[in-house]
């Protein structure tokens, strides 16, 4: 099965499996400030961050996400495309979106202009693609995946699961270890 089927079926598994309603990408930004500014920001630094802003953005409102990382072949720090469903009462999306802002606050520029990552989070037009679109990231790259909010106890009733997966897998909780290979441990890592 190639790329563009397994993105398709797991896709497909998500969108019908879970109750979404809000897609989601973060940008992480290049060190601007600091003794390390001009540097990227690794893979396990983006990590927290995400992770930071889906505990606290999402699963804080009874929220559960599911993401994959975007790695870029030319910059080593990457974004994140994700879903998210199960609030409570659907959240601000102008809040969510300066949560991830202030998280990722450097402060002003010599120009005056801030310094902070950026974030799109839009209500759900299309389903399915919104789906196929972040499953396709995990078969990319590093092929991670991110989960959050209990997503394994919060299936839909009766969710008419396709393809061969008739029994939902595994999920983890955070980052999955995919991908962390020896040979790019320290690159990942952002080690030097």
């Amino acid at each position: 099965m190639g790329n563009r089927e397994l993105a398709r079926t797991l896709g497909t598994w998500f969108a019908e499996t879970w109750d979404w309603s809000l897609f989601f990408t973060l940008t992480v930004a290049d060190h601007q400030s600091g003794p390390r500014a001009g540097l990227p920001r690794g893979v396990a630094a983006s990590e927290r961050l995400l992770l930071r802003w889906a505990t606290g953005s999402i699963e804080a409102r009874g929220g559960y996400w599911f993401a994959a990382m975007e790695n870029h072949r030319y910059r080593p720090t990457p974004h994140f495309h994700g879903l998210a469903g199960g609030f409570y009462e659907e959240p601000s999306r102008v809040a969510m979106w300066r949560e991830w802002r202030e998280l990722t606050w450097e402060g002003i520029d010599e120009m005056g202009r801030e310094i902070a990552a950026r974030a799109r989070v839009e209500p759900i037009g299309d389903l399915m693609r919104s789906a196929i679109y972040v499953a396709k990231y995990v078969n990319k790259g590093l092929g991670k995946i991110y989960t959050g909010g209990e997503l394994a106890r919060r299936k839909r009733e009766n969710s008419g699961l396709v393809g061969a997966w008739h029994v939902a897998p595994t999920l983890p909780r955070g980052p999955s270890g995919a991908g962390k290979r020896r040979s790019c441990r320290s690159r990942c890592d952002g080690e030097t």
